[in-house]
């Protein structure tokens, strides 16, 4: 029980997790190059999750959206639909030298398993990709971001839609790593997701500027 969000139902999550560093000490363990390394430091890695989501836990059920809209998936399939799995995978890549910064992110998603109606194996993937570069050695680092996802849940695999994201802006750091203020100008292109950190909600479109302060613990 998750008090009033709702209750989660009895199916077993399993996940796994590897990174390797081929060269390099990576540092602090930030995407963004504060250390100001002198030589090349590479991070990769890969990821898996994978759960049976069932009605009767409704804060699971509930929690999976759709490419481009962002809607809920429950409040689109038939009330027959009582459970289904979903598959993720991710791999993803970093750099650091020289006070610039390149990661980038795949994922791709599984939903299949469908109890209850003949709805068939959903498939959507995407990626993210962010560069920076301290301008300012430990103080000031210039970023950009691109996002996409792609896939078939949006239209129960009737066809695929997509959505993107760009975004540019800066960061100022005021004690170390662990507080910045973040300012950044972003391009939406409908959005898969319902953040009021990030100031996004369901299906929007247009540009978003926005200014955050950020804390790490």
């Amino acid at each position: 029980e998750t008090g009033s969000s709702g209750s989660l139902d009895n199916n077993f999550a399993y996940s796994a997790r590897t990174s390797w560093y081929p060269c390099g000490d990576w540092g602090s363990g930030q995407l963004s190059d504060f250390d100001y390394h002198h030589s090349p430091a590479t991070r990769v890695g890969a990821g898996w999750a994978s759960s049976a989501i069932n009605r009767t836990g409704s804060t699971e059920f509930n929690s999976v959206r759709v490419v481009d809209s962002g809607k809920k998936l429950s409040l689109m399939l038939p009330m027959t639909v009582d459970q289904y799995r979903v598959n993720l995978y991710s791999i993803d890549a970093s750099i650091k030298y020289a006070g610039w910064s390149w990661t980038s992110e795949y994922y791709f998603r599984q939903i299949s398993d469908f109890q209850g109606a003949a709805i068939p194996e959903l498939f959507d993937h995407g990626f993210w990709l962010q560069a920076g570069k301290f301008v300012i050695p430990e103080k000031c680092e210039l970023v950009a971001r691109w996002s996409r996802v792609e896939g078939e849940s949006g239209l129960l695999g009737a066809g695929t839609e997509s959505s993107d994201e760009i975004a540019g802006g800066f960061a100022w750091y005021f004690r170390g790593e662990n507080a910045k203020l973040v300012i950044d100008l972003t391009r939406l292109n409908g959005a898969p997701i319902d953040s009021a950190t990030l100031s996004i909600a369901p299906g929007d479109s247009g540009w978003l500027l926005r200014s955050q302060i950020q804390f790490a613990f």
